[in-house]
């Protein structure tokens, strides 16, 4: 699984709020999880940016969020 994060700390969060709802075994264990950050601020030149929005477009080009404008704050105050 990859998750666009620069740290364990949001898996695990997520990780304990589904399991307080007795939702276990969803997601994978650590050692199979790449941290995509970290590994792409690597092989980046400098001054390129690893914004979600910019790197998402370039790995999954023909995905049908790509272009979306997607952002997580106005859904959630939506519901």
């Amino acid at each position: 699984m990859f998750k666009h994060a620069s740290c364990q700390l949001d898996l695990e969060m997520l990780r304990e709020f589904l399991e307080s709802y007795s939702c276990y075994d969803l997601l994978p264990p650590l050692s199979n999880c790449i941290q995509t950050i970290p590994k792409l601020r690597k092989n980046l030149p400098v001054g390129v940016s690893a914004a979600l929005d910019i790197i998402f477009p370039l790995l999954f080009p023909n995905d049908p969020l790509v272009g979306q404008n997607h952002r997580t704050c106005p859904d959630a105050l939506m519901c």
